[in-house]
């Protein structure tokens, strides 16, 4: 969307004034732009797709959290100048960042993600062992 109003005309403080976009939002739309389209491609992948699981894996596996990581960012290089008024009171009537409270979410999905790809799905609980899909599972025992 950033892409489709990024008019000099219209967001006066994307702009410098040679009529170049800054930095931080000419990164932001980069980033939002290709976040998109991967986080479309696996949901088009996802919804018409008809191969195994196997050869769709590296799709959820990579490129998703991928995904989620550029959409991530790209809210975060457009808002991260507002964060150091984060807890300042009598700016916006004691409500945070929207660019701040619209990343955490992703974040923390990122963070389990990462988690659970570092330190596995499968845990012991006593004797019994808990798997990730157990009703696939116990069709084979």
């Amino acid at each position: 969307l950033g892409s489709i109003v990024a008019d000099a005309a219209y967001k006066t403080k994307w702009f410098q004034e040679n009529g170049r976009l800054y930095g931080n939002n000419e990164i932001s739309l980069v980033l939002g732009v290709v976040g998109f389209t991967l986080i479309t491609a696996v949901t088009v992948r996802s919804l018409f797709g008809s191969d195994s699981w196997m050869k769709l894996k590296p799709m959820y596996t990579i490129i998703s959290p991928l995904g989620i990581l550029m959409a991530t960012l790209h809210v975060v290089f457009m808002g991260y100048k507002g964060w150091n008024k984060l807890f300042d009171y009598s700016t916006k009537k004691g409500q945070p960042s929207i660019t701040f409270m619209s990343t955490m979410l992703p974040l923390v999905v990122l963070l389990v993600n990462f988690g659970l790809d570092t330190f596995g799905t499968k845990k012991r609980a006593g004797r019994q062992k808990i798997w990730k899909h157990s009703a696939t599972n116990a069709a084979h025992l």
